[in-house]
């Protein structure tokens, strides 16, 4: 059974058969150097970085890119799926667009899910009920019947998707709520 443990700059692995640990170091072992967010799931890891997503691999021992060139602020897996929070999309206008990205892993395929926003009195539509914000947090249930989304900038709240039912549910911020009530994560 192995123990994983971010850092900054780093991962770490507590392998406790054998109370030996290793270090996988950013711009060595891994092509990135900002580790925003990780999460593990039956012996595999997926890493959020500043350059994209890892999947650490025991087998071979390596880290393969699996979506480059994106921030991703957040990670977590289910049996079917790998979902990141990404970075937003920044308009001229100001405006900002919430993207998360589902990877399924029995197709090894990404898709991609974005928020509505209103620009210039008319409604600009996406694909989900994501909240118009950064997706800090992702969390599953424990059935994974549900995903939970928190965002922690812009027009924040939370959100969850059904993979089952394909289906969204948006809660907005409560409106008594200030900026330093933010959520950047949830159990």
């Amino acid at each position: 059974e192995d123990v994983w443990f971010r850092g900054a700059r780093s991962l770490d692995r507590l392998h406790l058969p054998t109370n030996t640990w290793k270090n996988f170091r950013g711009g060595t072992e891994i092509p990135a150097f900002s580790f925003k967010a990780f999460d593990v799931k039956d012996g595999e890891v997926w890493l959020g970085t500043e350059n994209g997503v890892f999947r650490y691999s025991p087998a071979g021992d390596r880290w393969d890119k699996e979506l480059p060139g994106e921030i991703v602020l957040s990670v977590a897996m289910t049996t079917t799926d790998v979902w990141a929070g990404l970075d937003q999309l920044r308009f001229e206008n100001g405006r900002f667009r919430a993207r998360v990205g589902r990877y399924d892993r029995s197709k090894r395929l990404w898709s991609f899910y974005t928020n509505t926003y209103q620009e210039a009195g008319k409604t600009v539509p996406g694909n989900s009920a994501l909240p118009n914000s950064q997706i800090s947090h992702i969390g599953r249930d424990a059935g994974e019947d549900w995903i939970w989304f928190a965002g922690s900038s812009g027009t924040w709240g939370v959100s969850r998707y059904s993979p089952l039912q394909d289906k969204w549910e948006n809660f907005p911020q409560p409106s008594k709520s200030s900026p330093q009530n933010q959520f950047v994560s949830f159990v």
